[in-house]
């Protein structure tokens, strides 16, 4: 049996499969996963343990179903699908500091902090402000060169 072949048997898409054997998970384990992951009832991790429905593993591991699917079919394995962290939108969650070494989740927060617009804050950085200038200068106030 080819590749082409195998995939429509597991009901898998064939650049799926052909994904996760470039990676390296050995044919086995791609059919094994896939057919635990397609079958009426139990579903199993990584580490064997088994759940009564996909969604109450991907409940336990925190990672919504529709991200778990994808990922699967992105050639990625069940650990890596599980333990992997949840990238938003944006990317990963990232930290931005401001002059203090004051750590905030977004640039947003920071100026929120500061009582200060996002616009007004990206305008004065644009034009040449330090950060500490931007977020502390009181707004009608021109920056003193």
């Amino acid at each position: 049996m080819n590749k082409a072949e195998l995939a429509r048997k597991l009901n898998m898409k064939y650049t799926t499969l052909c994904a996760r054997i470039q990676r390296g998970i050995p044919l086995e384990d791609v059919i094994l996963t896939e057919v635990r992951n397609k079958s009426l009832g139990e579903v199993y991790d990584h580490l064997g343990n088994r759940y009564d429905t996909l969604a109450d593993m991907c409940r336990v591991y925190h990672i919504n179903r529709r991200t778990y699917e994808k990922r699967l079919e992105s050639g990625m394995s069940v650990e890596e699908v599980l333990t992997n962290p949840i990238n938003h939108k944006s990317g990963p969650i990232k930290v931005t500091t401001d002059h203090a070494g004051n750590e905030f989740k977004s640039i947003k927060a920071k100026c929120q902090y500061y009582h200060i617009s996002y616009n007004r804050y990206l305008a004065r950085t644009r034009s040449g402000w330090t950060e500490e200038e931007a977020l502390t200068t009181p707004i009608g106030h021109r920056r003193i060169c």
